[in-house]
């Protein structure tokens, strides 16, 4: 378009050399010659120049259009939850800055160059319609980064927000977490406490001296009434007890237990309580006396 404008002056002004030899007005050759190659070289120097800031302008256009795309791919793939971080948000939105002060100053690059143009020999309405043509490019890309910019921060509110309700369930859960734990404690020491038994094994005298059972001759054996010595007992665990060795040859049981939930068996002369069903056993008492003469 430029050079088609050069070539329309240079053929003006061989014209007019030709019109001043018609009417006896004597050019030389020479002189002709070289005027045309000043002009020549002048205005093509001079469309040469504006068509390469012209150029030079869409190739800038044209790489902000690019990065404009990459961000528009990077902001998509940080859409993703696992892909955030703050730190390579702000990163993208200084980047965002920048293209949108680069654009701008191609803005005003353009409206020079325009200026120029309008004053110039080779201004046409085609060459204007290039220009207007790169400013609305240059204002969509504006628009277009000003709207990632607006994405990008609205992701960042939304993920400030998700962060807060993110704490606020941390803290939640730790805080159930403590509960449950504290809730875990209490059950099982209420569990410990359900299935704690008591027993002893000792001869009818010191059962007497503890006052755990109390006899007369003409009274009927009484177990563990009124105030019994309950520190001659040993602790133990229904779920763990499950035999108990008297290291006696004779041994009865004294407590209620019901006859078919224990054995007593005899092992090298020796007598061994063995429980064999440790609910019903227990099911009446949480005591066990057993008398080992």
């Amino acid at each position: 378009m430029v050079f088609s404008r050069v070539n329309g002056i240079i053929l003006a002004f061989v014209s007019g050399m030709a019109l001043l030899s018609c009417s006896g007005e004597k050019v030389a050759p020479e002189q002709t010659e070289e005027s045309l190659m000043d002009i020549s070289r002048n205005e093509l120097a001079t469309a040469v120049s504006e068509r390469d800031e012209l150029l030079g302008l869409v190739r800038d256009i044209a790489e902000q259009t690019e990065k404009i795309r990459q961000m528009e791919d990077i902001l998509d793939m940080t859409r993703d939850p696992s892909a955030e971080n703050a730190t390579r948000r702000r990163r993208i939105l200084g980047d965002i800055a920048k293209i949108q002060q680069t654009l701008q100053e191609r803005r005003r690059q353009l409206a020079l160059l325009e200026e120029q143009m309008k004053e110039s020999s080779l201004y046409s309405d085609e060459l204007q319609g290039t220009i207007d043509a790169l400013r609305h490019q240059i204002d969509s890309r504006n628009r277009e980064i000003e709207g990632l910019r607006a994405q990008l921060t609205d992701a960042n509110a939304r993920i400030g927000e998700l962060n807060s309700a993110v704490d606020s369930l941390t803290g939640t859960v730790k805080a159930a977490m403590v509960e449950k734990d504290a809730a875990d404690r209490t059950s099982a020491r209420l569990a410990d406490e359900l299935n704690q038994c008591y027993y002893v094994a000792a001869t009818r005298q010191e059962l007497k001296t503890h006052r755990i059972i109390e006899t007369s001759f003409l009274r009927k054996t009484r177990l563990m009434k009124g105030d019994f010595d309950r520190r001659f007992f040993t602790a133990g665990d229904k779920r763990s007890l499950d035999s108990l060795n008297l290291y006696s040859r004779k041994a009865s049981l004294l407590t209620n237990h019901p006859a078919s939930s224990y054995r007593m068996v005899e092992h090298d002369g020796m007598m061994t309580l063995r429980i064999v069903d440790p609910g019903t056993f227990w099911s009446l008492t949480n005591y066990m006396v057993i008398q080992t003469d």
